[in-house]
């Protein structure tokens, strides 16, 4: 390992990732597009927010994040009720809705972390439609 002298040197020490060291935005409260990417996921109400107040709307990695997040608030409100439904029919009472909520709440904490490393990670099914919609130019 080299000393810590050793890099201040150019090539020595790469550093963070760029994603990682995002600086704060005036334009955007003071927070990075990072840390608003994640909040989107805490509810849908940042996310909700974000998409219908300026200069929120105008940021596509923000919008992609909002989106993600209410497609998969949706998706999960589909999805438990459904699980509950087969899981009434089916002998197994409840394990499916529990397997269900828990694969849910991990890919939400995965995308809330993705969104924090600044990263546009994708949602198996809801992704493409979040990607599509934050592409597309804010009304």
């Amino acid at each position: 390992m080299p000393r810590p002298s050793a890099w201040n040197t150019p090539g020595a020490h790469p550093g963070p990732s760029p994603a990682l060291s995002a600086d704060p935005d005036p334009d955007l409260a003071g927070f990075s597009q990072n840390q608003l990417g994640a909040l989107a996921y805490l509810t849908c109400i940042p996310a909700l927010a974000f998409l219908l107040f300026a200069p929120y709307n105008r940021n596509r990695f923000i919008r992609f994040h909002s989106f993600q997040c209410l497609y998969l608030t949706l998706a999960s409100i589909c999805g438990t009720a459904f699980s509950s439904v087969v899981s009434v029919f089916s002998p197994l009472n409840g394990a499916l809705s529990a397997l269900f909520a828990i694969v849910l709440a991990a890919m939400w904490a995965f995308a809330m972390w993705k969104a924090w490393r600044g990263e546009r990670f994708r949602v198996p099914l809801v992704g493409s439609l979040a990607s599509g919609h934050a592409d597309a130019r804010p009304g």
